[in-house]
């Protein structure tokens, strides 16, 4: 459930926080399990990055989507996701030098 002045806000608020809580145990269960809506880690994402990723996929009519903090970030991602289990990844051995 979003805080009353982010639903009432004009602009979207931007959360810097790392961190953030739960009330008790039964919500970080929730959590876990997928039934609680919430946020853990700020790595993880936070209300401003959701907001943003939710007009992205408006505009782009997507069904999701992620922002990551890093293009290296959103490279690895791509990769774990699209790779099998036991597949591999042929790379050069210097991605970095020009």
């Amino acid at each position: 459930i979003k805080a009353r002045a982010t639903l009432d806000a004009l602009a979207t608020p931007i959360v810097q926080t790392a961190t953030f809580t739960f009330r008790n145990t039964a919500e970080i269960v929730g959590y876990n399990e997928g039934t609680y809506e919430s946020f853990e880690y700020g790595r993880y994402g936070n209300p401003t990055v959701r907001a943003a990723e939710e007009k992205v996929m408006a505009l782009e009519n997507a069904e999701d989507c992620l922002i990551s903090g890093s293009g290296m970030n959103s490279v690895t991602t791509m990769l774990l996701a699209l790779v099998d289990k036991d597949g591999h990844v042929v790379s050069t051995t210097d991605c970095y030098r020009r």
